[in-house]
């Protein structure tokens, strides 16, 4: 086991009380890298990072494409670990392969996965508008799925969380990939795509406030990769530099966390936070800046 796992069982002893009965709405907006949003009317993520922790210089991992970084975000490895190198990949091809001393057939232990283990009871969903997303998703984990293209999803993801009010939601949106690779980074319609994913997440927002689920939740914004022209899968700071705005209870307020982080230190820091089991494969740090100190404490508006 990595050396600073005892560090990490310190935080999921302190922290576990003040994250107790709070829930995880994370998301992931495909295609949205960080330099757009100094051009974009984003209002509502604006409003988060505010009331939370950001940064806007996560890394993605190499490749910049899709498939290698959702995996990334899920598995807490980089593209070298999961061995998830192209859009084209399907569980089918690791039907040979063994990671984790696992079985063959598995991926490295995905969030869902070690959520799951920890809550065998808990509400596990996920909303997503790229169809192959759940590839990347171990079967017999989560308690509801639900595939959509456009904004009926936000509607239909927000109504079921202040109706089942489950642990975790996972939310993929692929508006902003979408009008990248038709009309490209500087196009109009890549901005507009842009602001209107910031809205969705404002509709999320007033209907939890209104179904009285807002205190309880704690939001997570950020994506797979950003553009240059119309497409991505090279190394340009552009294309891996996205955003990470964390808010809610029990978070720093107002904090921009530090550089250098990765997109793989996410599942830890939510592992963590849950008062999960750190898989001995994964490779992520937990980002314990985001907490927030005791005269720090807010609720979302």
């Amino acid at each position: 086991m990595r050396k600073f796992y005892f560090v990490l069982l310190f935080f999921c002893l302190s922290i576990s009380s003040v994250f107790s009965q709070k829930r995880i709405v994370f998301i992931g907006v495909d295609g949205l890298g960080s330099r757009i949003l100094n051009k974009a009317d984003t209002p509502v993520w604006d409003s988060l990072a505010s009331q939370g922790s950001y940064s806007y210089n996560v890394n993605a991992v190499l490749p910049t494409l899709s498939n290698p970084n959702w995996a990334s975000l899920l598995m807490g490895v980089s593209t070298s670990d999961h061995q998830i190198w192209d859009n084209k990949w399907r569980k089918s091809d690791f039907e040979e392969r063994t990671f984790c001393n696992q079985e063959k057939g598995n991926t490295v232990p995905t969030i869902f996965k070690v959520m799951r283990e920890r809550y065998p009871e808990g509400n596990i969903a996920v909303f997503h508008e790229w169809k192959e997303f759940t590839e990347l998703i171990e079967l017999n984990t989560l308690t509801y799925s639900f595939y959509e293209k456009g904004s009926g999803l936000i509607l239909k993801a927000s109504d079921y969380i202040v109706k089942e009010k489950p642990l975790f939601t996972f939310i993929h949106l692929d508006i902003v990939d979408k009008a990248g690779h038709t009309f490209g980074y500087r196009s109009i319609q890549y901005k507009t795509a842009v602001e209107k994913a910031d809205s969705l997440t404002g509709v999320i927002i007033k209907r939890l406030k209104a179904g009285n689920a807002l205190d309880s939740t704690i939001f997570i914004i950020t994506s797979d990769h950003g553009f240059n022209g119309k497409g991505h899968g090279g190394r340009s700071k552009k294309l891996r530099e996205v955003p990470l705005i964390i808010a809610g209870a029990g978070i720093q307020v107002g904090f921009r966390l530090p550089d250098g982080l990765h997109n793989y230190d996410l599942p830890v820091t939510l592992a963590s936070i849950l008062n999960c089991t750190i898989p001995d494969c994964w490779k992520g740090e937990m980002i314990k800046e985001l907490l927030e100190s005791s005269e720090h404490k807010t609720k979302l508006q």
